[in-house]
């Protein structure tokens, strides 16, 4: 990942190398998807109603949806997700945001456009749900060169599943190919006056990945499972809920690698907001979403 060890460790912030005390941690108590993603996006874990994986509207309100809630950013705010669980985590109806995800062909006019939906109708997935990454940034460079957005959230999806089919040769190759994706997404924007100097970018991963052994390695979560004397008990991988961050743009200051530094998957959003110059307000009754993470975000 040279990108992220180059340009993101030379002018950004990374979070979670635990060797130098950097711990970054999920709070959601399930270490998998859905739980995942929607806490990078709402803030919060809630752990009594986001359970699994199953296509159920998400009940608490994304980033997305509250920025499009407001006038400023109306209209400005769109998802793309290699996942097809996505519509669903973003709660895309409710929110008025759209969202790519999937197998969806995207609707825009223009020549790449066209050629992406043909391919991708064209080009076998490996898997079910899961299209290929480049499907999804694809579509998530039209849209920002069509028009002005505020706000753009990309969830590529190649080394999760990469990694629970064992392949560790491909998973290595789709970390590579991500790096070099966002950082020619990087390149892009630093070109565009209307991007340029004034964006932020934010990468992180919805879980992590068992960490003792290749056949663990493979896995990731905590579920409930009946065991042979009819005792229940939760599958654990160790490692599972270790994440990592980075933040790269005008408003966070360089610190390169941090050392002796917490973070956790709760504070994306908030954080967000606040490279945004907003305070992200949550509309979840009980459950108070992550902090800022103060020293990512220019004073």
């Amino acid at each position: 990942m040279p990108f992220l060890w180059s340009t993101v460790a030379g002018d950004g912030q990374l979070y979670g190398n635990r060797d130098k005390g950097s711990e970054g941690d999920v709070t959601n108590r399930y270490h998998f998807s859905y739980p995942g993603y929607s806490e990078i996006l709402t803030g919060i874990a809630d752990d009594e109603r986001l359970v699994s994986n199953d296509k159920l509207l998400n009940p608490n309100r994304t980033i997305l949806e509250w920025l499009n809630g407001m006038p400023a950013y109306k209209g400005k705010v769109e998802a793309f997700g290699s996942w097809d669980v996505f519509p669903y985590i973003v709660n895309e109806e409710r929110a008025g945001v759209p969202v790519n995800a999937g197998f969806e062909a995207y609707e825009g006019d223009t020549k790449r456009v066209a050629i992406l939906n043909e391919l991708q109708e064209q080009v076998p997935s490996p898997w079910d749900t899961v299209r290929l990454d480049a499907f999804t940034m694809g579509y998530a460079r039209e849209a920002l060169k069509r028009e002005k957005l505020n706000f753009v959230y990309i969830a590529l999806g190649e080394t999760d599943d990469f990694a629970h089919d064992g392949h560790y040769d491909q998973y290595a190759m789709a970390a590579h190919r991500s790096d070099k994706a966002i950082a020619d997404l990087w390149a892009w924007l630093q070109l565009d006056p209307r991007y340029a100097g004034r964006t932020s970018l934010i990468i992180t991963t919805d879980h992590g990945r068992g960490s003792e052994s290749l056949e663990t390695w493979k896995h990731h979560g905590r579920f409930p499972y009946t065991k042979e004397d009819g005792t229940t008990a939760v599958s654990e991988f160790a490692g599972d809920g270790e994440i990592w961050m980075a933040f790269l743009g005008p408003d966070t200051p360089a610190r390169g690698e941090v050392a002796g530094e917490t973070v956790t998957l709760n504070q994306v959003a908030p954080t967000a907001a606040a490279l945004m110059g907003l305070t992200f307000e949550d509309s979840h009754e009980v459950l108070a979403h992550g902090e800022v993470i103060e020293a990512a975000v220019r004073k």
